[in-house]
Protein backbone atom coordinates (compact mmCIF):
# COMPACT_ATOMS: atom_id res chain seq x y z
CA UNK A 1 0.00 0.00 0.00
CA UNK A 2 1.57 3.32 -0.68
CA UNK A 3 2.14 5.90 1.63
CA UNK A 4 0.87 8.30 -0.25
CA UNK A 5 -2.00 8.82 -2.63
CA UNK A 6 -1.12 12.10 -4.55
CA UNK A 7 0.25 12.89 -7.67
CA UNK A 8 2.72 15.54 -8.50
CA UNK A 9 1.36 16.74 -12.19
CA UNK A 10 4.36 19.39 -13.66
CA UNK A 11 3.29 21.07 -16.87
CA UNK A 12 5.78 20.51 -20.15
CA UNK A 13 6.83 23.26 -21.88
CA UNK A 14 5.58 23.13 -25.78
CA UNK A 15 9.26 23.53 -26.82
CA UNK A 16 12.70 21.90 -26.09
CA UNK A 17 13.80 22.47 -23.02
CA UNK A 18 16.98 23.60 -24.16
CA UNK A 19 15.63 26.39 -26.19
CA UNK A 20 17.06 29.91 -26.02
CA UNK A 21 15.95 31.69 -29.36
CA UNK A 22 17.01 35.43 -29.62
CA UNK A 23 16.67 34.90 -33.11
CA UNK A 24 13.85 37.18 -34.70
CA UNK A 25 11.63 35.39 -37.97
CA UNK A 26 11.23 38.04 -40.83
CA UNK A 27 7.89 39.87 -40.82
CA UNK A 28 7.10 39.30 -44.27
CA UNK A 29 9.51 36.67 -45.67
CA UNK A 30 10.37 36.85 -49.64
CA UNK A 31 12.81 34.34 -50.10
CA UNK A 32 12.19 30.41 -49.40
CA UNK A 33 15.45 30.47 -46.62
CA UNK A 34 13.34 33.41 -44.80
CA UNK A 35 10.17 31.95 -45.06
CA UNK A 36 11.82 28.18 -43.35
CA UNK A 37 13.24 30.46 -40.80
CA UNK A 38 9.67 31.94 -40.19
CA UNK A 39 8.03 28.35 -39.91
CA UNK A 40 11.50 26.45 -37.66
CA UNK A 41 11.10 29.28 -35.47
CA UNK A 42 7.24 29.20 -34.94
CA UNK A 43 7.56 25.93 -34.13
CA UNK A 44 10.64 26.15 -31.89
CA UNK A 45 12.39 23.78 -33.85
CA UNK A 46 16.54 23.13 -33.96
CA UNK A 47 18.21 24.05 -37.30
CA UNK A 48 19.75 20.70 -37.27
CA UNK A 49 16.34 18.59 -36.63
CA UNK A 50 14.68 20.61 -39.73
CA UNK A 51 17.55 20.24 -41.91
CA UNK A 52 18.04 16.54 -40.95
CA UNK A 53 13.33 16.47 -41.56
CA UNK A 54 14.33 17.92 -45.44
CA UNK A 55 17.30 15.42 -46.18
CA UNK A 56 19.72 18.10 -46.22
CA UNK A 57 23.11 19.52 -43.93
CA UNK A 58 22.65 21.81 -41.52
CA UNK A 59 25.07 24.25 -42.98
CA UNK A 60 22.94 23.91 -46.30
CA UNK A 61 19.67 25.65 -43.77
CA UNK A 62 22.21 28.03 -42.23
CA UNK A 63 22.90 29.68 -45.59
CA UNK A 64 19.33 29.62 -47.40
CA UNK A 65 18.40 30.86 -43.81
CA UNK A 66 20.79 34.01 -44.26
CA UNK A 67 19.82 34.16 -48.28
CA UNK A 68 23.76 33.15 -49.13
CA UNK A 69 21.94 30.20 -51.12
CA UNK A 70 19.01 28.89 -52.70
CA UNK A 71 18.23 25.57 -52.61
CA UNK A 72 18.61 22.92 -55.45
CA UNK A 73 15.36 21.75 -57.13
CA UNK A 74 15.56 18.30 -55.39
CA UNK A 75 15.17 19.75 -51.54
CA UNK A 76 11.82 21.26 -52.70
CA UNK A 77 9.10 19.10 -52.17
CA UNK A 78 10.48 18.50 -48.93
CA UNK A 79 10.78 22.30 -48.30
CA UNK A 80 7.24 22.33 -49.51
CA UNK A 81 5.73 19.79 -47.13
CA UNK A 82 6.94 21.54 -44.34
CA UNK A 83 6.01 24.68 -45.17
CA UNK A 84 2.21 23.46 -45.76
CA UNK A 85 2.68 25.65 -48.78
CA UNK A 86 4.35 26.93 -52.03
CA UNK A 87 7.01 29.60 -51.24
CA UNK A 88 8.03 30.24 -54.74
CA UNK A 89 6.42 32.29 -57.10
CA UNK A 90 6.16 32.04 -61.27
CA UNK A 91 6.28 35.41 -63.66
CA UNK A 92 2.73 34.28 -64.84
CA UNK A 93 4.54 33.15 -68.69
CA UNK A 94 4.09 29.44 -70.06
CA UNK A 95 7.81 28.97 -69.04
CA UNK A 96 7.65 30.48 -65.84
CA UNK A 97 5.05 28.47 -64.83
CA UNK A 98 6.56 24.96 -66.11
CA UNK A 99 10.13 25.92 -64.40
CA UNK A 100 7.89 26.49 -61.25
CA UNK A 101 5.85 22.70 -61.43
CA UNK A 102 9.33 21.43 -62.33
CA UNK A 103 11.17 23.04 -59.35
CA UNK A 104 8.03 22.20 -56.98
CA UNK A 105 8.84 18.33 -58.81
CA UNK A 106 12.41 18.18 -57.48
CA UNK A 107 13.52 17.73 -60.93
CA UNK A 108 16.19 19.30 -62.40
CA UNK A 109 15.90 20.08 -66.81
CA UNK A 110 18.14 17.46 -67.11
CA UNK A 111 15.52 14.58 -65.07
CA UNK A 112 12.57 16.13 -66.57
CA UNK A 113 13.73 15.91 -69.90
CA UNK A 114 15.31 12.35 -69.33
CA UNK A 115 11.29 11.64 -68.25
CA UNK A 116 9.74 12.90 -70.96
CA UNK A 117 12.47 12.35 -73.77
CA UNK A 118 13.98 14.89 -75.05
CA UNK A 119 17.38 17.17 -73.71
CA UNK A 120 17.75 19.54 -71.58
CA UNK A 121 18.03 22.30 -73.46
CA UNK A 122 14.48 21.97 -75.04
CA UNK A 123 13.09 22.10 -71.55
CA UNK A 124 15.52 25.16 -71.04
CA UNK A 125 13.90 26.82 -74.24
CA UNK A 126 10.00 26.14 -72.81
CA UNK A 127 11.12 27.63 -69.85
CA UNK A 128 12.66 30.92 -71.59
CA UNK A 129 9.45 31.15 -74.01
CA UNK A 130 11.49 30.54 -76.86
CA UNK A 131 9.23 28.44 -78.08
CA UNK A 132 8.08 24.67 -77.81
CA UNK A 133 6.72 21.64 -79.43
CA UNK A 134 2.99 21.44 -78.44
CA UNK A 135 2.47 17.61 -77.98
CA UNK A 136 6.08 17.05 -75.91
CA UNK A 137 5.95 20.33 -73.86
CA UNK A 138 1.89 18.95 -72.88
CA UNK A 139 3.55 15.67 -72.20
CA UNK A 140 6.36 17.11 -69.50
CA UNK A 141 3.20 18.92 -68.02
CA UNK A 142 1.43 15.51 -67.57
CA UNK A 143 4.71 13.72 -66.26
CA UNK A 144 5.01 16.40 -63.68
CA UNK A 145 1.43 16.13 -62.63
CA UNK A 146 2.23 12.16 -62.20
CA UNK A 147 5.35 13.29 -60.07
CA UNK A 148 3.68 15.65 -58.14
CA UNK A 149 0.62 13.26 -57.21
CA UNK A 150 3.49 10.88 -56.04
CA UNK A 151 5.07 13.43 -54.00
CA UNK A 152 1.49 14.10 -52.06
CA UNK A 153 1.93 17.66 -53.76
CA UNK A 154 -0.84 17.38 -55.94
CA UNK A 155 -2.97 19.60 -54.34
CA UNK A 156 -0.78 22.71 -53.60
CA UNK A 157 0.09 22.73 -57.67
CA UNK A 158 -3.09 22.08 -59.17
CA UNK A 159 -4.56 25.19 -60.09
CA UNK A 160 -1.36 25.52 -62.17
CA UNK A 161 -1.50 22.72 -63.86
CA UNK A 162 -4.85 23.39 -64.79
CA UNK A 163 -4.34 26.88 -66.12
CA UNK A 164 -1.43 25.47 -68.12
CA UNK A 165 -3.00 22.30 -69.97
CA UNK A 166 -6.82 24.25 -70.84
CA UNK A 167 -5.44 27.59 -71.53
Amino acid sequence: MPICQGCIVAPRPPHPNRWKCTQSAPAEPKTVGQHLKARRLALHRFQSDVAKELGAEKTSLQNWERGIYEPIPRFYPAIIRFLGYVSIKHDGTVGGRTRWLRVCAGWTQEKLGAAVGCEECTIWRWETNQGYDEVRWRRAIVVIKERLAKLGLSELTQAVVRELLIG
